[in-house]
């Protein structure tokens, strides 16, 4: 009995296998944010770890998308990167300052970890039949289930204690890294939404999905999310416009749901900082520098200060964690902004090279969702919106320094990346 049962779990389909783990990910991924960057950063490696082992034993008996297809010329870009990226670390290495050294050290790390999931992720998805989506449904389900934990918690009297002082609540250490993820919440609920054709008991699930994820994305407060999904859903729209398959009907009830997410938030707000209240009470005048500073939550001073250290060293920057070092930096560890991240931290060389690989992925994102040819247009639709929704974000905040928006825009972008390989007929057995 035992034998049969050993052969029977040998011969579950790999792309089963993934698919589950993909799952089980995104979720553990989703509720990782109420602890510290270091915690998350470290517990994502390690799944992403688990998922890479269990790729190598299983490829051992099958056959998978060699990645050595890669054009030359984008090869050509990641080995000068690489060495880019090389030569800024160990220009900014430190030996006597172990506490940096140590810091570093993980940072790298977790890159080369993050690298290699890509890779083994982008595999497993070109090496299946059909391209899988369905695990970026997760996400909003998951922030689903956070909002009702909030909800709880409102209904019983006791949230402004717990959510100010108490880590068992999630989020409440920076209730913004719950943000970044209901940014790719809603821009992956809206697509959906507009996605489900047939009126079902699937499409009322889907408006639930954007009803919920959009009003705890607005009762968190977070100017950069809100901005950064609203100029998704106005893209999204505007393309279906281009391509002649706007349903105006959908497009009218997507507005009532918004409405209704916006008129939700505003009930349930209960502090300073959440809700859209917080617009109507923020004023700036254009005149006045600290009030434009004390606007943008201080994300002025930071730039400035980011832009001065540029220019201390344009050509390699600081290093790995270069920003948290740095001795005039103004607070947190970056500089809530992924270009001037990059910047700062690996310098204008590897800053060009990095815009080059990121014009290229959404070049490819383009030709994807427009090509009527394209087999799994929906699913590049789908993971574009991700994409652009959390990139769009790291333009105001530190998006792409923390592990589980990063995680999302690897999962995405080797979505991408396979389609493209699936659509070009690069299977190599």
């Amino acid at each position: 009995m035992k034998k049969r049962l050993s052969r029977n779990f040998t011969k579950i389909a790999p792309s089963s296998i993934f698919n589950t783990m993909l799952i089980i990910m995104v979720i553990a991924v989703t509720l990782l944010g109420g602890s510290a960057p270091f915690i998350v950063a470290f517990t994502i490696s390690e799944l992403e770890l688990i998922y890479i082992a269990v790729f190598i034993l299983i490829k051992k008996k099958r056959s998978f998308i060699h990645l050595k297809i890669i054009p030359r010329e984008m090869f050509i870009i990641l080995i000068l990167l690489t060495i880019t990226i090389l030569i800024s670390t160990l220009l900014n290495h430190e030996s006597d300052n172990d506490n940096r050294t140590t810091i570093v050290m993980f940072s790298v790390i977790f890159k080369m970890l993050h690298l290699a999931f890509f890779a083994a992720l982008t595999s497993t998805i070109s090496c299946c039949r059909k391209v899988k989506t369905d695990t970026l449904i997760f996400i909003p389900i998951t922030i689903t289930l956070i909002a009702f934990i909030f909800l709880i918690m409102g209904i019983f009297s006791f949230p402004s204690a717990l959510i100010e002082n108490t880590l068992t609540v999630p989020f409440s250490s920076n209730r913004r890294y719950l943000g970044y993820i209901c940014t790719a919440g809603v821009a992956i609920s809206v697509v959906l939404f507009t996605q489900q054709i047939k009126l079902n008991s699937r499409l009322l699930f889907l408006a639930s999905l954007v009803v919920v994820n959009t009003t705890l994305l607005i009762w968190l407060g977070g100017r950069a999310s809100i901005i950064s999904v609203f100029v998704t859903i106005l893209i999204y729209y505007t393309y279906l416009y281009q391509l002649h398959i706007l349903d105006k009907k959908r497009l009218f009830i997507l507005a009532l749901l918004l409405f209704l997410s916006i008129s939700l938030s505003y009930q349930l707000s209960i502090f300073e900082w959440n809700g859209p209240g917080r617009f109507m009470v923020s004023q700036m005048s254009l005149v006045d520098e600290d009030s434009v500073n004390s606007f943008s939550s201080n994300r002025i001073v930071i730039w400035k200060q980011t832009i001065d250290a540029i220019l201390e060293r344009p050509l390699f920057g600081f290093g790995p964690e270069g920003y948290r070092f740095h001795p005039e930096h103004r607070f947190g560890l970056h500089p809530h902004n992924s270009i001037l991240q990059i910047l700062v931290t690996y310098g204008v060389i590897s800053g060009f090279l990095f815009a080059i690989l990121f014009l290229k992925l959404l070049h490819m994102c383009k030709l994807q969702i427009y090509d009527l040819k394209n087999r799994y247009k929906n699913e590049s639709v789908l993971a574009t919106s991700v994409i652009l929704s959390l990139s769009i974000h790291s333009v105001f905040d530190g998006t792409f320094y923390h592990a589980q928006p990063l995680f999302f825009l690897t999962l995405t972008s080797s979505i991408i990346i396979a389609i493209n390989l699936k659509n070009r007929k690069y299977l190599i057995k």
